[in-house]
């Protein structure tokens, strides 16, 4: 049983590829596929254009938790252009047939916190995710799905970067009341695990 569960797995894996390959061309025939990251309702790839590595991020037509948390994400990167602490949005493309939301973002060469388990406590990383943070409560983006995984380390381990931020919510005319609770849950997340 083991065996042929490691097979369709196999078989599986390669399917994801090459779908991940066609998909990236048609979307812009200047980037190269490098890799497909982890499966879920967004697909996501590591991509290369002129010598440079980004991520590619869309959604299967179909999959509205997908194609939503795409558009979120790309109104909240167009808002939050100017706060450094984020990876920030490239560019925008139209959608295929099958395909909405593509966009292309900043890739951030480092590991997440959660592989680290790294201690940021009192260190200049814990000062400057505070800062991105109010930076983008600011901006009235919150409920940032701040989480270990979404936050990478540079190699050197002085800087980082949220790497995804399209579980977000928008300060907006209908839910101003509920923003206040968004910013004290952000808060709470972060203080919970810079502390773990």
């Amino acid at each position: 049983m083991v065996y042929v569960l490691r097979d369709k797995w196999a078989i599986e894996a390669q399917e994801y590829e090459q779908e991940g390959r066609e998909v990236i061309s048609q979307i812009d025939s200047s980037l190269k596929y490098v890799k497909r990251l982890f499966p879920s309702s967004v697909i996501v790839c590591r991509v290369e254009k002129a010598g440079s590595i980004y991520i590619l991020k869309m959604a299967k037509k179909g999959r509205h938790w997908g194609i939503e948390h795409l558009r979120r994400e790309r109104e909240a990167l167009k808002i939050a252009s100017e706060i450094s602490g984020i990876t920030h949005l490239i560019q925008d493309y139209e959608d295929l047939e099958n395909y909405a939301n593509p966009i292309l973002k900043e890739f951030y060469k480092g590991t997440d916190l959660l592989r680290l388990g790294k201690k940021i406590r009192n260190t200049p990383i814990q000062r400057k995710l505070e800062t991105t943070v109010h930076d983008l409560h600011r901006a009235g983006i919150a409920d940032l799905d701040l989480h270990p995984r979404n936050i990478v380390l540079s190699p050197h381990k002085k800087d980082a970067r949220i790497i995804e931020i399209g579980d977000c919510k928008f300060r907006r005319e209908e839910e101003y009341s509920k923003f206040d609770q968004w910013v004290k849950k952000d808060l709470s997340t972060l203080e919970n695990f810079i502390l773990e």
